[in-house]
């Protein structure tokens, strides 16, 4: 990664730029906009100055640009980033049309033309890319600069995400265009796997589980796919962790998900594959998670269960829900609490993601959760506490943090005391 406040003219001198020919460069909101929102002109200038040099010195460029939201944002008046998918959403296509004229204007200046490509990671399935792979190569042939954005209209990841989306549409870009350069320009500093084992042992903390594989049903996966697939498994190795979590957006037959598992978990080998019923998705709760779960018919195949799932997916927090299926097959739990009005089923997503709250919090199902999972015999590798809250973060990190340590302690020591 390279820091942008190094200067974008910097980084020819940074890089041995003789030998690539062609190069992927991929840019962020944070790099084009100022803290305010606000468009970061000298920033942008500059960038399309030095990426321009490098088009007419004989290198083949290709743009994958961040920053609608941003510009949406600016041009709608809306002062705070938005938290619902909708408006960002609304921003991203206000924004895109504002972004490709500031590029389409600056290139200009160079006597360069511009092409944008809106991309998603359904349109880069295998069977497909060849599409994307000969539009991209005929725009370079005609000696203009492809600019590159995910379609946050139709594909929500990114927006949902808030960070890395884009880093991985850019990896994906430069696999399929053949690039002998990716540049990730970014003002958020990069970590190496030692980095990352440093700051956990200053702190005195352990990984427990590694989240999150996704779309592993999908007939042709992606080369973004498999490689958070392997991603996943290296930090299993780098954490000393035995689990990944998983889940499945899409919605197939339980035999066909039950194949698709069984190959995920040989691949997976010596790691077990957590499966979470989730109310939104294709595993919508325990009935089918534990039908394919056990039509996969692999040692290392077991479900997690999650209080705000469970709740959600209108299951009774009674031991008949869970008959039939071994203890051993449940690998971890996670807890938190639920508001007693739910969202509407549309939009159910977004209360799990932006509005879920503190362990025994809500509702009070939480305790009756833990004491469901410990009367079954269950021995979970991990009670992970899982409070996505945009009320709490706004409060403050440290107050989410003791909010939520304090209060899903006295659920524990209620409920499960000898875990503690």
């Amino acid at each position: 990664m390279l820091s942008t406040e190094n200067n974008n003219k910097d980084m020819m001198k940074m890089i041995d730029m003789t030998k690539k020919k062609r190069v992927v460069v991929k840019v962020g909101t944070s790099t084009l906009t100022h803290s305010t929102g606000l468009l970061n002109i000298r920033r942008v200038e500059q960038l399309v100055k030095t990426l321009a040099d490098l088009q007419n010195a004989g290198h083949e460029i290709i743009l994958v640009s961040s920053g609608a939201v941003g510009l949406g944002r600016a041009k709608l008046g809306i002062k705070e980033r938005p938290k619902d998918t909708p408006t960002r959403q609304a921003c991203a296509a206000v924004g895109q049309c504002e972004l490709m004229y500031l590029y389409d204007n600056l290139f200009s200046e160079y006597s360069l033309n511009v092409a944008q490509l809106l991309l998603t990671k359904y349109i880069l399935l295998e069977d497909r890319r060849i599409n994307v792979q000969n539009a991209l190569n005929r725009i370079i042939e005609l000696g203009s600069i492809p600019i590159v954005n995910e379609n946050d209209t139709v594909s929500i990841d990114e927006l949902e995400l808030e960070m890395g989306e884009n880093d991985s549409l850019a990896a994906n870009v430069a696999v399929l265009a053949n690039a002998d350069l990716l540049i990730i320009m970014s003002d958020i500093e990069g970590l190496f796997d030692k980095d990352i084992l440093a700051i956990l042992d200053k702190h005195g903390m352990k990984v427990t589980e590694v989240e999150y594989i996704v779309q592993w049903a999908e007939e042709h996966r992606s080369y973004e796919q498999k490689y958070k697939e392997q991603l996943c498994f290296h930090m299993c190795e780098l954490f000393n962790v035995k689990q990944i979590n998983c889940g499945l957006m899409e919605n197939y037959s339980v035999e066909y998900t039950a194949q698709k598992l069984r190959e995920l978990c040989q691949r997976a080998g010596k790691y077990i594959i957590g499966v979470e019923p989730m109310p939104y998705s294709g595993i919508p709760d325990v009935k089918k998670g534990w039908a394919v779960v056990k039509a996969a018919d692999c040692e290392n195949a077991k479900l997690i269960l999650d209080t705000w799932h469970w709740v959600r997916a209108n299951q009774p927090i009674e031991l008949s829900v869970l008959e039939g299926i071994p203890a051993d097959k449940i690998v971890s739990i996670q807890i938190n609490d639920v508001w007693e009005r739910p969202y509407a089923t549309t939009i159910l997503r977004d209360e799990s993601m932006h509005d879920r709250l503190a362990p025994g919090t809500g509702i009070g199902t939480t305790v009756p959760f833990v004491k469901m999972i410990r009367e079954k015999g269950i021995k979970p590798n991990a009670i992970g506490v899982e409070v996505i809250s945009d009320a709490n973060l706004e409060k403050g990190i440290e107050y989410a943090a003791k909010h939520t340590y304090e209060n899903t302690k006295k659920v524990l020591e209620e409920a499960w005391p000898e875990v503690l």
